[in-house]
């Protein structure tokens, strides 16, 4: 695919931001009560920031899918969802376009 797309013109990009408070992410503001509402405010602000404000599709899982869960329920940008999660220590998983 690299030779049949330029970096511009390729079809799909995969964006890996590590949620605030998690992973590489610095804490969350301890000085307000900073929620998913939040993180997902912040990640629809930085899909739409790199150019993607004509749509894209979220996925998350733990932590992730409850903020994808909000971040598709909230934000017009997001086209759709992919959620996976562990239920009765089984994996399992949701796939939704909006």
């Amino acid at each position: 695919m690299k030779e049949q797309y330029s970096e511009t013109e390729f079809p799909y990009h995969f964006i890996v931001p590590s949620l605030p408070g998690y992973a590489f992410s610095s804490r969350p503001p301890m000085n307000k009560d900073f929620r998913i509402e939040d993180i997902a405010r912040i990640m629809n602000s930085l899909m739409v920031g790199l150019g993607f404000s004509d749509g894209y599709v979220v996925q998350g899982g733990d932590i992730g899918s409850k903020v994808a869960r909000v971040i598709a329920a909230e934000y017009a940008q997001c086209k759709g969802m992919l959620l996976r999660l562990q239920t009765n220590g089984s994996w399992s998983m949701l796939t939704i376009l909006i």
